[in-house]
């Protein structure tokens, strides 16, 4: 079956836009009228769950699968598994970046929350004081990658607290504001 799982502009390129199914990653150079296929997930069951953008000198494009991580190359003819050293589980259930700090990754699994300021060759749990590993949502202010909400079982929590520009200082707080 034909799944969506993801669609994400190029913040370098606005008229570049890849959409992710639940077994493959296409290329539009002008706003979705037309698709190139880049890459099928050959990796058995395990589907693309998600897309980032790392907006460095060279816009590079990740896949999040139930296998890992996969980066693509400059010019995206090609991707290889990335090695994500620190993230445990391999079974990524989201992931996102933001334009304001381009080799910044945040990763969801099954153990949680985690963050690479690397372009993801090594990742660090943002675990103190998360209430459960059942993490739906990872949401980054544009503007401040230290500033990071999580949607969880337990209702929103922020992370807070980070000393001397370490994310990895801080710790989760419930979001005390009412919603609705």
């Amino acid at each position: 079956a034909f799944e969506v799982r993801e669609i994400r502009f190029d913040p370098s390129l606005p008229s570049r836009m890849f959409v992710a199914t639940n077994r493959s990653v296409f290329m539009s150079m002008n706003r979705g009228f037309r698709f190139s296929r880049l890459w099928t997930n050959v990796s058995g069951t395990r589907r693309i769950t998600g897309l980032a953008i790392l907006n460095t000198t060279q816009t590079k494009l990740v896949v999040a699968t139930g296998n890992g991580l996969y980066l693509s190359s400059s010019n995206f003819q090609s991707f290889q598994r990335m090695p994500a050293a620190g993230i445990g589980s391999r079974r990524i259930r989201y992931i996102t970046s933001i334009a304001a700090a381009p080799k910044w990754l945040f990763v969801i699994n099954d153990q949680g929350v985690f963050v690479s300021k690397n372009q993801g060759r090594r990742f660090r749990q943002l675990r103190e004081g998360m209430l459960s590993p059942n993490v739906r949502w990872v949401a980054v202010r544009p503007d401040d990658p230290k500033e990071v909400w999580a949607a969880t079982d337990f209702g929103v929590l922020r992370w807070s607290k980070t000393l001397a520009g370490a994310i990895t200082a801080g710790q989760w707080r419930r979001w005390k504001k009412r919603i609705g």
